[in-house]
């Protein structure tokens, strides 16, 4: 007697609220879902929603950037500091095909503004921004599409300028998908870990939350509620059939 074995393929089917006239991806995207283990998945959702407590209401959408991003360090900002930045950024979006990062040297080009404060210079270009020391904005509308993003650092507060560097790069990471800092003592030399360090390493988590935040495996606009009820689905249906095939397809409405 043959023993048969039944292959199960599922679709998820999430519509997106990325508008189809952004022309910025594909209407329909079907792609197999990554599965991930529930350690990064815990802490994916508290980096990118905020309070995970059950009990807290949670509204928060997912967001991202849809067209390359494109930094403009304004003239205030020590061309080592620009290098290193952009060293770090093009870091980030290594291997990702749907996160791009560039420098132009022209402003009016660009969606993404470095700036420094100094002695010399007291022009705020975004005034929104309050820390004392380095601070980072960004702007998304209903579509749920980063747009615009600032990335200041006041250097008359007297911080050496390493630390600025490095708050610099942790804000910019930050503002790649309003990013919340979580606390893990075991790596607290991470970009997204909140301990205070005097060193910052760019880690394999960090790396992969961007990647995975960048994937097909999570739809722009997704809430919380969304993303747990297909994490929940995967987990389920792969208790009782483990060799399911599950492919995820976005969408795209245009209303």
């Amino acid at each position: 007697m043959k023993n048969t074995v039944y292959l199960v393929i599922i679709t998820i089917v999430f519509i997106s609220c990325a508008p189809k006239h952004q022309g910025v991806m594909p209407y329909t995207v079907t792609a197999p879902l990554t599965l991930k283990d529930s350690s990064f998945i815990k802490k994916y959702k508290r980096i990118v929603f905020g309070n995970t407590d059950a009990k807290t209401p949670n509204n928060s959408k997912l967001i991202n950037w849809a067209a390359p991003i494109y930094i403009y360090f304004d003239k205030t900002v020590p061309e080592k500091h620009s290098e290193q930045l952009m060293s770090f950024a093009e870091d980030l979006s290594k291997d990702i095909d749907s996160l791009s990062i560039s420098r132009v040297w022209d402003k009016s080009a660009s969606n993404y503004l470095v700036y420094y404060l100094n002695d010399d210079n007291s022009i705020d270009y975004q005034p929104k921004i309050k820390s004392k020391y380095v601070g980072g904005y960004i702007k998304w509308g209903s579509d749920c599409i980063i747009d615009n993003g600032y990335l200041r650092v006041d250097t008359r507060n007297k911080m050496p300028k390493q630390m600025l560097l490095l708050h610099a790069k942790v804000h910019f990471y930050r503002s790649l998908g309003y990013f919340q800092t979580i606390d893990d003592e075991t790596h607290v030399i991470d970009y997204l870990n909140s301990a205070f360090a005097n060193k910052k390493v760019l880690s394999q988590f960090d790396k992969d939350v961007v990647k995975y935040h960048y994937s097909v495996n999570v739809g722009r606009g997704m809430t919380k509620k969304m993303f747990e009820t297909i994490q929940n689905m995967k987990t389920n249906v792969l208790e009782k059939h483990p060799k399911t095939k599950i492919k995820i397809r976005h969408e795209y409405d245009d209303n």
